[in-house]
């Protein structure tokens, strides 16, 4: 899969173009994924300073989509996801933000249409970024 990523603010963006994903799943329950995006980010000019950015590989995520609860009549379904953000080797450092462990859970309700895409979808996540190396 490829995906796009972007934020916008007052002082510049950040992109995140293309985000490569590649999914494995295990069984019926589990997914075993992995994502690297192409980074460029961009600051506007401010206090005499001027503007700057960087570009390249961005850090690696990895992750797991467990999906712990399943009721089909009902069309409700849960899943932890969590996922580790890894500097890769070839990440260059103006771009990577470090490592992190995001531990999102994931609610969805009801399904439409042929693709069965959801109706409701709520996605919770907690960070927590360390320092150094992992």
């Amino acid at each position: 899969n490829l995906g796009l990523g972007a934020d916008w603010n007052g002082d510049g963006h950040a992109l995140e173009f293309p985000v490569a994903d590649v999914n494995y799943g295990i069984g019926e329950r589990i997914q075993l994924t992995m994502e690297l995006p192409y980074v460029s980010l961009h600051e506007d000019a401010a206090d005499g300073l001027p503007a700057s950015g960087a570009h390249g590989v961005g850090d690696a995520t990895l992750g797991m989509k467990y999906r712990f609860y399943d009721n089909a009549d009902r069309g409700i379904s849960m899943a932890v996801y969590p996922q580790w953000r890894v500097r890769a080797p070839f990440t260059g450092s103006g771009v990577s933000e470090g490592p992190a462990f995001v531990l999102p859970l994931i609610l969805v309700s009801g399904m439409a249409g042929p693709a069965a895409l959801p109706l409701v979808a709520v996605t919770v996540t907690g960070m927590s970024q360390y320092p150094g190396k992992m």
